[in-house]
């Protein structure tokens, strides 16, 4: 294969970022961010779960406006620094106000 080629196209899976939203029917313009934190994983997140309590965050089920889940650069970074031993996320609590 091209080395060019090679060269272009392997950065792009290794530096991938993503984001998961979950909206719900209480989001509005009105949203502020109530908690943005780094959740600590180890070993690629293999067989690990954190729980976070939107209504609890929020004071209230009905104002969550919406949760956020990503794996940003830094994040992305991080893992490479540690050989993928440890694989923080990032994750964002919205709240209507």
């Amino acid at each position: 294969m091209n080395k060019l080629a090679l060269t272009i196209i392997l950065p792009l899976f290794l530096f991938s970022c993503q984001t998961q939203q979950f909206v719900t029917a209480n989001e509005g313009s009105n949203e502020i961010k109530r908690q943005d934190k780094f959740d600590h994983f180890f070993v690629s997140v293999i067989g690990q779960e954190v729980v976070t309590n939107a209504a609890e965050v929020c004071k209230g089920s009905e104002k969550v406006a919406k949760i956020e889940r990503s794996n940003t650069f830094l994040n992305w970074f991080v893992g490479f620094l540690s050989s993928g031993i440890y694989t923080p996320q990032q994750s964002r609590v919205y709240c209507n106000k």
